[in-house]
């Protein structure tokens, strides 16, 4: 399975490689565990797709953008390339702004979907068909994810890992130091100060929605 990261035009570079580097980690220690390498993730320059063909995708991620203001449109040529993924089967995902690329392809007409809370006035007034919800931060809508806030990449990445390879320790993906993590910077007294199972069952708690 590959995963791919659309580095559109405007897209968060630290978002968009960050995405990578966790699917790819987590694709590195299913792995280990089963001898087989499952799930990769590349990130897709718009140069890269006319200039070589690209495989079956199993997932395509809009990421957020730093504007303060939504993308800037796709091009026809590309527009039409994302469309020809999804209808091949590819699940398409967008975090923050990226909602708005996806809105103007039309996939969302009908939807339930996400974004950014700053946005949600115009987007509402520009898209009065999707059924916007902006008080979640993450919407699994089978074949279309859209995820809320700048950050909520983690949780579009932790989602797809969720999916595809099934549960990964949360610390691996993000503390790889381990519970010294926790006995170092927890609150005295609490459960994951002390390390051990406590800090463990912390990391792995449900805190994204995933």
């Amino acid at each position: 399975m590959e995963i791919g990261i659309l580095a559109y035009e405007g897209a968060q570079l630290a978002a968009t490689l960050g995405l990578r580097d966790l699917l790819d980690t987590a694709g590195s220690l299913a792995a280990e565990r089963s001898g087989q390498l499952r799930l990769t993730a590349r990130v897709l320059e718009i140069t890269d797709l006319s200039a070589e063909p690209v495989n079956l995708l199993t997932a395509l991620i809009l990421p957020p953008s730093l504007s303060r203001s939504r993308p800037k449109p796709l091009s026809p040529a590309l527009a039409g390339w994302i469309k020809a993924r999804y209808s091949e089967g590819t699940l398409l995902c967008s975090v923050c702004a990226g909602a708005f690329l996806l809105a103007d392809l039309g996939l969302l007409d009908g939807r339930r979907a996400t974004t950014h809370w700053a946005f949600s006035e115009v987007f509402a007034a520009q898209y009065p068909q999707v059924r916007l919800d902006t008080d979640r931060l993450l919407i699994d809508d089978g074949d279309l994810i859209t995820a809320g806030g700048l950050m909520a990449w983690t949780d579009v990445g932790l989602r797809l890992v969720s999916r595809y390879l099934g549960p990964v320790d949360q610390r691996q993906l993000f503390l790889p130091v381990g519970d010294n993590y926790f006995c170092r910077w927890g609150p005295a007294g609490s459960a994951w100060h002390a390390g051990g199972e406590g800090a463990s069952a912390w990391s792995r708690t449900d805190k994204y929605g995933c």
